[in-house]
């Protein structure tokens, strides 16, 4: 993707966390756009991507990363 390798996507984790982490100012204003959008627009998953993504599991891991989505009330499991 981007045509980085996960090499390159681990390094700019790491760079991101420091920068948030000393609170640079520049990286901060940078993506400042990026957090108040994804902050402002959550993520709305429904019944149906619960089952799917259930379904499409090949690991444990995968499994706990929905436990931690049900936990946080990220799926919209009751009919309005």
């Amino acid at each position: 993707m981007f045509n980085m390798n996960h090499a390159t996507v681990l390094h700019n984790v790491k760079n991101a966390q420091y920068f948030e982490n000393v609170e640079d100012k520049l990286y901060l204003a940078d993506v400042a756009e990026i957090r108040e959008e994804l902050e402002n627009n959550p993520v709305v998953r429904n019944i149906e991507d619960l089952v799917s993504e259930i379904l499409e599991c090949t690991t444990v891991r995968r499994l706990e990363k929905i436990q931690r989505r049900i936990k946080r009330n990220e799926y919209k499991l009751t009919e309005e």
